[in-house]
């Protein structure tokens, strides 16, 4: 049995229940001798019951004894009257108690599908968008909207960036065209990044910081690692690029060193892909044309500060390049955990160029909206997600 809290004295429920029996019939008793049945002289005789006890209490009759009706008739009433009471608490708790529980249950399962919805899109528009960069802005629902005839502004608050990054703005609604969205940031238009892929640029310049670190001889590597760098403390305010293997490219199950003038040599099918630091050119040699690559020709003239290539081929593959910038195999955004450094994979490369992106390379951004015209008056506004994501976060690299 459940128990009974409030002003009362803690007690059983079917004990409240005894209680409220007991004492209504003193006060029918109590009536019926004509005395008015006051609460003192009612709670005096409550005293002598013990409620956690049964009402029905049956008296052994003595051998060859006169049969007793009113007795038995009184056991019975009894009887009779315990099973009330169970039966009114087994509805209660059966009903009753049942229904609030899952009332309760109801309403907080509602919560939950609502957190689990918002956090399943939030998670697909990651997957989805995970080579636009770095979520700086992401909203789902919400929305401080202001409707005036035909368009409509949604204010985003303060979006905080790197300087000298690249903005893609994301808008995801029902019946809205894209053409008629303007995104307003720092005092600059965009259209959506799904309409045309415009960039939004973020005026300034990051503040960087270089190092360089070995892992010690002798070291095996077959997860993330800390990254001991001497004299240097990271920052849980600042970013870290890491790029790992010097002159090295990625195969498609390890890693090859570039040797000068020697072809890199690749057999079955597979992928390669290498990062080309403050390059300003890059030509290639091949055996055979690659089944498909991020570049045209043999030869790219125009390369970002840090530029990815990538390669796929079938069948036996072999090619040379010729490049004035420096070469590295991999790349991963550094992780901090107990004030260390940590290169985030397992990857069997055994030296590092770290980029260090410090906070005061960030601005904020206040005022930023989203314009919409165009709209119906017969069809409510219904918006999806509004998101701006920092391109290639920290170096507006191209990240193929």
């Amino acid at each position: 049995m459940l128990r009974k809290g409030g002003n009362e004295r803690l007690m059983w429920i079917d004990a409240v229940e005894k209680l409220k029996y007991y004492k209504e019939r003193i006060m029918q008793e109590l009536t019926s001798m004509g005395v008015y049945p006051d609460a003192i002289a009612v709670q005096e005789q409550l005293e002598d019951y013990d409620a956690e006890l049964s009402i029905f209490a049956h008296r052994y009759a003595v051998a060859g004894a006169e049969f007793d009706v009113d007795n038995f008739n009184k056991e019975f009433a009894a009887i009779a009257e315990d099973l009330r009471i169970i039966y009114k608490l087994v509805n209660e708790l059966a009903i009753k108690r049942y229904e609030e529980v899952r009332e309760y249950a109801e309403t907080h399962l509602a919560e939950l599908r609502a957190m689990a919805q918002k956090y399943n899109v939030k998670t697909q528009f990651e997957i989805d968008s995970t080579s636009l960069g770095e979520t700086v802005f992401f909203q789902a629902s919400g929305f401080d909207t202001t409707i005036d005839n035909s368009t409509a502004k949604i204010a985003l608050g303060n979006i905080e960036v790197h300087k000298g990054a690249q903005l893609a703005c994301i808008f995801d609604a029902e019946d809205v065209k894209q053409e008629n969205v303007v995104f307003t940031i720092g005092g600059n238009n965009c259209s959506p990044y799904e309409l045309n892929h415009d960039l939004l640029k973020i005026p300034g310049e990051m503040t960087k910081n270089i190092y360089h670190y070995e892992v010690p001889e002798g070291e095996v590597i077959n997860s993330a690692h800390a990254l001991n760098v001497e004299n240097f403390t990271p920052s849980t305010d600042n970013s870290y690029l890491i790029y790992g293997g010097h002159n090295m490219v990625a195969g498609r199950y390890d890693y090859h060193e570039k040797f000068e003038d020697t072809p890199l040599e690749f057999g079955g099918q597979g992928r390669v892909s290498f990062w080309v630091l403050d390059g300003t050119f890059i030509n290639f040699t091949f055996s055979n044309a690659p089944k498909t690559s991020n570049f045209n020709g043999t030869s790219i003239t125009k390369m970002k500060k840090h530029h990815k290539i990538v390669m796929e081929y079938d069948k036996g593959f072999s090619f040379d390049f010729v490049t004035d910038g420096t070469v590295y195999a991999t790349r991963s955004q550094g992780v901090i955990s107990d004030g260390k450094l940590y290169y985030p994979n397992g990857d069997n490369v055994r030296d590092y160029y770290i980029e260090e992106y410090t906070a005061n390379s960030k601005t904020k951004l206040s005022g930023s909206t989203v314009t919409i015209s165009g709209l119906k008056s017969d069809s409510p506004l219904k918006i999806n997600t509004i998101a701006i994501k920092e391109t290639i976060a920290l170096d507006n690299s191209e990240d193929a």
